[in-house]
């Protein structure tokens, strides 16, 4: 077969017009990518306010980017609505368009003409948030010519460069900073069962961590049992994944120096090596009796577990999910169960409800809140934590009718969303069984509920929703 013949082959009229798509595609993505921008920066300029001239003392503006320009409080929550975004993410969104426009006009025309994409262009920009005006221009400038021809990876790196050579002093600082950074975070999302552990610190101390790690693992693969150490005959495991349960046993650090010393299993009679010196042989006998004779609460830790369970679960189908662990299943929560000592607490019964006459809410029912309706109530809200506001959806009245304080009555919020809710104009909030009903000042209607946001869009829906709501005493 010729050449030519193999091109013919290759380079078909549907291949010609597969790619043609994919580049009208990019090229369209970008247009929409830099309207979205066009868009947020003429939504921010339309709510810019005088901090000297603010008609609602309550209204606290909000300096956006690095420019600081000064909108409504509010004002970001409804563009996040239309565009289904985090107020804050619309917030950020708002901020990185004004501050493409102003400080970077290399990077705005790019934009403008399709070279770069939108997220990119914002990563550069959040590269020189630091820099003042003069020096954010040099960077943008000292890489205009390069947006449209190098690839993102290198592009950024250029980036990086160039911010550090135009504020060498600013970079010395901002070493210094990443210092405060340093912590231990437990990882939100929970797949199969495996979460992830974040860990931020001193390159030296996270060396010393990983090499205890790959140095436990090697000695599990040396001597540890597969079983004993995957909890099934699954056969000899990988380096990386026998350094994860290496780092699951330093939670427990008598087990983690048994293994470094060598010591036998708690429940094996085996003594010391008889071919070690007789003061090592007689320090780890002494630290074997210690180890032997230690309780459980001494060698584990103590932590506070929430099951959520149900009839079927119990019964042994479904799952059961545990807060900040996501959903078990049987054998698991088995797994996880057999491994601790474990104190029962009485069971929170969440099908019933309780309701109180007072203002503050009950322990009682703020519990039941959290474990029944976690989330914040805010159209397109990510917030699971314990920390929210408890908001009453219909405003408590001292004088008004008793159980006010009551499930149906409540419904998480983080403080923004709560003051969104509480001081903006034009927002009005139903709630009917667990379902919110929000109506923004645009008249865009949406409900949130455990199964996340749902815009309304029929006149017949909206009605059945103010109907349940004026039902159940909503205003």
């Amino acid at each position: 077969m010729s050449a030519a013949d193999a091109l013919e082959e290759i380079a078909t009229s549907d291949t010609h017009r597969v790619l043609a798509a994919a580049e009208a595609n990019l090229a369209e993505s970008r247009r929409l990518g830099f309207e979205r921008l066009v868009l947020a920066r003429e939504w921010a300029l339309l709510h810019a306010v005088d901090p000297d001239d603010l008609p609602d003392p309550r209204c606290r503006p909000d300096g956006l980017g690095v420019t600081g320009t000064l909108v409504g409080e509010y004002a970001p929550a409804e563009l996040g609505i239309c565009l289904e975004l985090h107020p804050l993410a619309a917030r950020r969104l708002m901020g990185d368009a004004i501050d493409l426009h102003e400080r970077h006009p290399h990077l705005w025309r790019a934009l403008s003409r399709g070279e770069l994409e939108t997220w990119v262009a914002r990563k550069i920009a959040a590269a020189t948030a630091e820099l003042s005006l003069e020096r954010a221009l040099w960077v943008d400038a000292a890489v205009g010519r390069l947006l449209a021809t190098l690839p993102t990876g290198r592009l950024l790196a250029v980036v990086e460069a160039r911010v550090v050579e135009a504020d060498q002093d600013l970079a010395d600082r901002k070493h210094a900073q990443a210092a405060a950074t340093r912590g231990v975070w437990l990882g939100r999302e929970n797949v199969h069962g495996i979460k992830a552990v974040h860990i931020r610190a001193d390159a030296a101390a996270a060396a010393r961590l990983y090499d205890t790690c790959d140095h436990l693992a090697r000695l599990l693969d040396e001597h540890a049992n597969p079983h004993d150490v995957s909890g099934s005959d699954v056969g000899p495991l990988s380096l990386p994944e026998l350094r994860a349960h290496a780092a699951g046993l330093l939670a427990n650090p008598l087990a983690a120096l048994r293994l470094l010393l060598g010591l036998p299993d708690q429940d094996a009679d085996a003594g010391p090596d008889p071919a070690t010196g007789r003061e090592h042989a007689a320090a780890l006998q002494a630290l074997a009796d210690a180890v032997k004779g230690a309780s459980p609460a001494q060698t584990r830790p103590r932590a506070m577990l929430y099951l959520h369970l149900t009839p079927d679960a119990l019964r042994g189908r479904g799952v059961t999910r545990a807060e900040q662990l996501g959903a078990l299943t049987r054998a698991q929560l088995v797994d996880l169960l057999g491994h601790h000592q474990v104190t029962l607490r009485p069971v929170i019964d969440l099908a019933h409800g309780t309701a109180a006459d007072c203002y503050e809410i009950p322990a009682s029912i703020s519990e039941q809140l959290h474990l029944v309706r976690p989330a914040d109530v805010f159209p397109y809200a990510e917030s699971l934590s314990r920390s929210q506001d408890q908001d009453h959806t219909i405003p408590y009245d001292p004088h008004g009718p008793p159980g006010q304080t009551r499930l149906d009555n409540l419904g998480h919020l983080v403080r923004r969303h709560h003051r969104v809710k509480t001081h903006a104009s034009g927002w009005t909030l139903r709630q009917h069984h667990g379902r919110y009903t929000w109506t923004t000042p645009h008249g865009r209607v949406l409900t949130t509920d455990h199964n996340g946001t749902h815009p309304v869009t029929s006149a017949g829906e909206i009605r059945v929703f103010q109907l349940l709501a004026s039902h159940r005493g909503g205003t």
